[in-house]
């Protein structure tokens, strides 16, 4: 089973866990936010969740939609969303940079 009623089940399954997941830490908690900084000597092992990975596909439907011509659009925009992704992480400046309005 594929197809657009596939895809739309398991972002709905996922934003759900996110919901439960922040819900369950607290909102305020260092763990929910899209990139987790990690306090010295913390264990990233204690930070891992599914919050961060959920929050990246969640703007990226968002994104998707708001993007003339849908996911095709989407996808062909992304590729020069980062500049040169095989020399590293991007750790997310330039891709925020973009929609950023200062």
């Amino acid at each position: 089973m594929y197809g657009k009623a596939v895809f739309d089940f398991n972002a709905i399954g996922g934003l759900m866990e996110l919901k439960e997941t922040v819900q369950r830490l607290g909102a305020g908690h260092p763990h929910t936010v899209l990139q987790p900084a990690l306090a010295a000597g913390e264990d990233p092992d204690d930070a891992f969740s599914k919050v961060p990975y959920e929050k990246g596909f969640a703007f990226l439907v968002y994104l998707e939609q708001m993007t003339a011509g849908g996911a095709d659009a989407a996808a062909g925009a992304a590729p020069s969303a980062v500049p040169d992704a095989a020399a590293g992480t991007e750790a997310g400046a330039y891709p925020r940079s973009l929609f950023s309005s200062t």
